[in-house]
């Protein structure tokens, strides 16, 4: 799904104290890549060309996974990245013995 930028309302801010606070309300997992621009590998650096928001919550059946977002540079698509997120998640359910992941 594609997010108009004037839809997007959330600040820096609010993700530096509801992520990486002491009480942490979501989790991030990223995809790292090799920028493209630079020809020398000994030159190239890594960056971030997606990610996966991620929470657990609670019901009355139990723990569940979910998955908020998962983004991926439409140049790096097709190569794994987003595959390798949903298969940590899926660990990570396991892991919680949450009874869905979604």
């Amino acid at each position: 799904e594609k997010c108009e930028p004037k839809a997007i309302t959330t600040t820096t801010n609010n993700f530096q104290c509801d992520g990486f606070g002491p009480n942490p309300m979501f989790h991030c997992l990223l995809i790292e890549g090799y920028d493209t621009i630079v020809k020398s590998r000994q030159e190239r650096s890594s960056v971030c060309v997606g990610m996966g928001l991620w929470f657990v919550g609670c019901s009355s059946m139990g723990r569940y996974l979910y998955l908020e977002d998962l983004v991926v540079k439409e140049e790096f698509r097709g190569r794994g990245g987003g595959r390798c997120i949903m298969q940590t998640l899926a660990d990570i359910a396991v892991c919680y013995n949450c009874f869905q992941f979604s």
